[in-house]
């Protein structure tokens, strides 16, 4: 159809517009490939007004489209939470790892400072 519509002999602008218009539509809806998408505008000698297209798209799809930016936002927040969290467990880990090798060079496990670690790490 791309083809097609660059040798059609269209004189009258508005419909010619209107056509490349709706064609770039389809194009856009049909194909992810971004170097054919290109290849397929130039055909029609519609990539000027791609970004056009592309408005017309965002606003037929927009409420869409904003669901899908806020749930990409929640993702975001959630993955960041996640490796805050996951820092938080890296530093106890590193803290308990620290009071245990503490404790195993302690000769009186009984001694004040022992009894001190062992309760911090009964805590965690």
């Amino acid at each position: 159809m791309a083809k097609s519509f660059k040798y059609a002999k269209i004189n009258d602008e508005l419909p010619k517009r209107d056509i490349g218009v709706l064609l770039g539509a389809m194009i856009l809806k049909h194909f992810d490939d971004a170097e054919k998408i290109n290849e397929l505008m130039e055909d029609i000698d519609m990539k000027q007004i791609n970004d056009e297209i592309r408005i017309i798209a965002r606003e037929e799809y927009a409420d869409k489209l904003e669901k899908i930016e806020k749930e990409n936002i929640q993702l975001k927040n959630k993955q960041k939470e996640i490796e805050n969290k996951n820092k938080q467990m890296e530093t106890k880990q590193k803290e308990i790892e620290i009071k245990i090798k503490k404790l195993s060079e302690m000769k009186d496990l009984n001694s004040q400072k022992a009894r001190k670690i062992l309760n911090s790490l009964i805590v965690h």
